[in-house]
């Protein structure tokens, strides 16, 4: 395949809840690139409140829907998922999306059994300010990546792509790639199943 080329493109699943459209293209460094987008309704269409834009958030708590999936879904072990490696591209002052991204995929951590999984946040190279050295510190979960930030030009292509290679030269890399972006919520249980 080309670079860059289309390998196919799949509905997942279709419903009044959910719609998962997913694009499987082979990205610059050769490793297949799953790009998901998730558009959700987190409650049935009825109960939620118009905005005049059709959809309203709903604030869920991730860590109650995965504990109820768990107790339907038949048991499985550590070993029966495969290692996710989760890929966030970011900005430097972005700090209160990565908090809430997160506290949602570390909820998946918390089931029974565990998810295996971690967490990168991508930033291009930056002058970090305090307080994203401070948050560097203490999550261990952000990566600042040689690209240059922006959207226009092929920037943020490039910048999914530096993150690829940094995730295939990575020894712990795990066995499955998952790029998604920091303003956008997965409904873990369905992305689980």
């Amino acid at each position: 395949h080309e670079t860059g080329s289309v390998v196919q493109h799949v509905t997942v699943r279709k419903s009044r809840k959910m719609l998962i459209n997913s694009k499987f293209i082979v990205a610059g460094c050769g490793v297949p690139l799953a790009y998901v987008m998730s558009l959700m309704w987190l409650r049935e269409p009825s109960s939620v409140h118009s905005t005049g834009t059709g959809r309203t958030a709903q604030p869920v708590d991730a860590l109650s829907m995965l504990s109820a999936t768990a107790k339907l879904a038949p048991k499985r072990s550590v070993s029966d998922f495969p290692k996710l490696f989760v890929s966030i591209p970011t900005l430097p002052d972005r700090t209160k999306e990565r908090s809430a991204v997160r506290k949602m995929w570390n909820d998946a951590k918390a089931v029974s059994p565990p998810v295996p999984l971690s967490l990168s946040f991508t930033i291009c190279q930056v002058s970090p300010d305090a307080t994203l050295l401070q948050e560097m510190a203490q999550h261990g979960d952000i990566a600042v990546l040689h690209c240059d930030e922006g959207y226009g030009h092929g920037l943020l292509t490039m910048k999914v792509i530096s993150a690829l290679r940094a995730w295939q030269s990575s020894p712990s890399r795990g066995d499955l790639f998952y790029k998604v972006d920091d303003d956008t919520f997965v409904h873990l249980p369905l992305f689980l199943e």
